[in-house]
């Protein structure tokens, strides 16, 4: 259960995703709301669509990929790679 002050998400709210009158098809997904530790008055939304996996995994995993993203822009930049690249 979340405790005030504890936790390490603000909040975890199921959705559906997808619109009905489209296609018809929607989307379980899980939307969870962490504070941002560079501002603690902003927060940052993450989505997940396998319910699952719960809150301090989907925070987990984020976190992961977030530092891999940034290490391949950091290697563009350094590279200084373009939008795309092509090599033999």
């Amino acid at each position: 259960k979340k405790r005030r002050g504890r936790s390490i998400y603000l909040l975890s709210v199921p959705v559906k995703v997808g619109d009905p009158a489209k296609d018809g098809a929607q989307i379980d997904a899980r939307i969870v709301c962490v504070r941002n530790h560079s501002n603690r008055k902003d927060w940052i939304a993450l989505i997940c669509t396998d319910m699952t996996i719960d809150e301090n995994e989907i925070i987990r995993i984020y976190g992961k990929r977030w530092d891999i993203e940034v290490f391949f822009k950091t290697c563009k930049s350094f590279l200084k790679l373009g939008t795309e690249y092509h090599g033999l």
